[in-house]
């Protein structure tokens, strides 16, 4: 049937439903959107402009907190970030901008009619106008280069979206299958390879692999959860390599830790192409744009899952969460409130900053659910969030009571409490010091987009309640909670939005089917063909040639290691991984001496090779150290260690020694220096054994020989 509006013709329905269970959502020609009314989209796009101008303007104050020597953060922290200063008002400017746009969500209802009327009555649309325009203006002085790229890539995109309805659904399932093969299964078999690689980065990667992976190691080494053992990216992985272990499955090498990545990077992409091809609607090519946005960043076999804190070991949540939301929805709202808080614990646990990100989308999506209003709304709202609640505190205890059960021993949850508060550290220090953020054309349009797409739905008044109001009111507020990672520490780079690419992702189909909607419709205006083609034309597409260009690359890359072997031919592999030669040599040397010095005793070792070194060795240093360079980030954490050592009177403290391959770059060289002149409180240095400095105490060294 068609919608009518008061003193308007009927205007024909255009079916952009997901599949046949989904809520009928129709978009009409006049609207050209999925999800908003007639009226709603100019004033949605003024009300985003004067947000996101409110939080522009206060961007530019230059205020920063306390410098991070301040809080006693390592000098070679600091050097390494780049930055002495943390420029802690562009962090409060986002929180500003978050904080208007819920007291609108909130408001919404009663400022819906008035700002239609507005925008009608005062032409409106004249000012969308002039702020696309200005918008192009801004992109065309900031990158002629994309703009000319942008304006060659027009007429192919016009063509796919004209002529999208030609592509039968089979052959769009096989190239997003196909796609999926081909950034998951050449990647998988591939051997580890960092041959080509250079000391430096080896070292730097052991230090991420030991702060997010390694901690399930010492954890199945019998290290004491929370008090050796400190999993500040959550202890869900931990206790499923403690369980793994218990299977006899414990004979893992840094190879093998790659592959459990890999896994998790498989997984998050099977989940995410599963999501875009469903959602996507009868629109299959806009499942296409999604993947080719997203997956590229998730591919195997490349050097970010080298770094797994921006990988699925750490933001595996999100697509899980988003996959919950589509495949719960037949539930009652009750039963659905208890499955999102039970599932909610087990979230904040696996990583507890995505973690919160899900629960606030949790609790977003049970609001935009609710279809009543004033009192009404509050009181369903409150028995909602009630059994939510009940969900997350059930899920919990049994979370705990399996931890026990795996542990044999009660993880001390306080102490669990007090890891997180001194994570907080690092985040008000802008991790070490935080960078100035600069524009950048794909953080930008993630933001204003996710807002425009709450701020229309909000204004909404067809389908207050529908499913995929409700969800892209969920998604979109996750991914604006995530960008706070990315405020408070900003990066040239994509490498801190992997998760907003994501959940972006999601977003972007929308755009994707209004532009297939605009270039069909006979008459074109400013919004929605002209803006979405624009923004598809000149954002979207030229990154998904990047990342297209990227994943060929990294796709041939692999070919060539399965076929030939590693990149550098001289290349060696310990602990599973292909080494450059000197360096594999040195890291076997050095584990081999710890095995054999380990028969005597516990030993006491602290080494810049922090990952390969104790699993080639199965050798665990006896000293309450993961990583020197990243665990101890206080100068008063490492001075502790240090009486620590002395207090148990460590009669060797085996250190590596200065000025060897091993050594890493400046900033670790600068990290062990200190070390160094710390420990020599108490210490001395003697012999050099295959790379080891052994230092002894100075009182042993002062007692007269026999």
């Amino acid at each position: 049937m068609p919608i009518t509006q008061s003193g308007s013709e009927p205007t024909e329905i255009i079916d952009t439903r997901a599949d046949s269970k989904d809520d009928s959502i129709g978009a009409t020609k006049s609207s050209g959107t999925a999800f908003a009314s007639r009226g709603s989209a100019g004033p949605a796009a003024l009300v985003t402009t004067a947000i996101t101008t409110i939080a522009l303007v206060l961007l530019q104050n230059n205020e920063c907190s306390k410098s991070p020597r301040e809080f006693g953060i390592h000098e070679h922290l600091i050097e390494w970030m780049g930055s002495s200063q943390h420029y802690v008002w562009q962090s409060r400017s986002y929180f500003v901008f978050l904080g208007l746009s819920a007291l609108f969500v909130l408001f919404a209802p009663k400022l819906r009619q008035g700002l239609v009327d507005i925008y009608t009555k005062r032409k409106g649309h004249f000012l969308v106008v002039v702020i696309a325009v200005g918008a192009f203006i801004a992109k065309l002085v900031q990158n002629p280069a994309g703009m000319g790229f942008g304006l060659l890539c027009l007429p192919f995109l016009l063509l796919i979206l004209k002529q999208s309805h030609r592509l039968p659904k089979p052959l769009a399932t096989f190239l997003l299958s196909a796609f999926v093969f081909v950034m998951i299964v050449p990647g998988f078999f591939a051997v580890p390879d960092l041959s080509d690689q250079d000391a430096g980065k080896v070292i730097e990667i052991q230090t991420h692999y030991a702060d997010l992976v390694g901690w399930g190691a010492l954890l199945a080494a019998g290290k004491p959860l929370f008090v050796e053992v400190n999993p500040v990216y959550g202890f869900v992985q931990p206790l499923l390599i403690v369980l793994a272990s218990k299977f006899g499955l414990s004979n893992f090498s840094f190879g093998t830790y790659v592959e459990f990545v890999r896994a998790f990077q498989a997984a998050f992409i099977v989940m995410a192409a599963y999501l875009f091809y469903r959602l996507s609607g009868r629109a299959k090519v806009a499942s296409l744009f999604a993947i080719a946005f997203f997956a590229p960043f998730m591919q195997l076999n490349q050097m970010s899952e080298y770094f797994p804190n921006q990988t699925a070991w750490r933001l595996l949540n999100l697509p899980v969460a988003v996959l919950a939301l589509v495949l719960c929805r037949s539930l009652s709202p009750l039963a659905m409130a208890y499955t999102f808080g039970a599932l909610s614990s087990l979230f904040l646990v696996f990583n507890f900053e995505t973690g919160l990100c899900c629960v606030a989308g949790f609790l977003a999506f049970f609001y935009m659910r609710d279809p009543h209003a004033g009192l009404k709304k509050i009181q369903g709202l409150a028995k909602v969030f009630a059994v939510f609640g009940v969900g997350l505190l059930s899920s919990m205890i049994c979370l705990y009571v399996i931890a026990w059960l795996i542990l044999g021993y009660a993880p001390d949850m306080m102490a669990y409490m007090d890891l997180l508060q001194t994570k907080q550290i690092t985040v008000k220090s802008g991790y070490y010091g935080g960078g100035r953020l600069t524009f950048q054309p794909i953080p930008f349009l993630m933001v204003v987009h996710c807002l425009y797409t709450i701020v229309r739905i909000a204004l909404d008044s067809r389908f207050p309640a529908n499913f995929r109001n409700a969800l892209r009111m969920s998604v979109s507020t996750m991914c604006l909670l995530w960008f706070i990672y990315f405020v408070n520490r900003p990066a040239p780079g994509d490498q801190y939005l992997i998760g907003c690419y994501f959940l972006y992702g999601i977003v972007l189909l929308d755009l994707v089917r209004a532009g297939i909607i605009g270039v069909k419709r006979k008459s074109f205006s400013i919004e929605p063909a002209v803006v979405t083609c624009a923004l598809l034309s000149f954002i979207i597409v030229p990154r998904i040639s990047q990342q297209l260009n990227t994943t060929a690359k990294i796709t041939k890359t692999t070919i060539s290691e399965l076929l030939h072997g590693p990149i550098q031919s001289q290349a060696k592999i310990v602990s599973g991984v292909y080494l450059p030669a000197d360096v594999a040599e040195a890291s076997k040397s050095r584990a081999d001496y710890i095995k054999e010095r380990s028969k005597a005793g516990p030993t006491y070792y602290v080494t810049a090779s922090s990952f390969i070194v104790p699993l080639e060795s199965k050798v665990y240093s006896a000293a309450p150290i993961n990583d020197l360079f990243d665990d101890y980030k206080l100068d008063s954490d490492t001075d502790k260690l240090i009486e620590l050592l002395h207090e148990r009177k460590v009669a060797n403290v085996l250190v590596d020694a200065p000025n060897t391959v091993l050594s890493g770059n400046l900033y670790w060289t600068h990290c062990f220096e200190d070390f160094r002149r710390r420990l020599s409180k108490y210490y001395r240095p003697t012999v050099i054994e295959q790379g080891w400095q052994i230092w002894v105490p100075i009182a042993d060294l002062e007692k007269p020989k026999a």
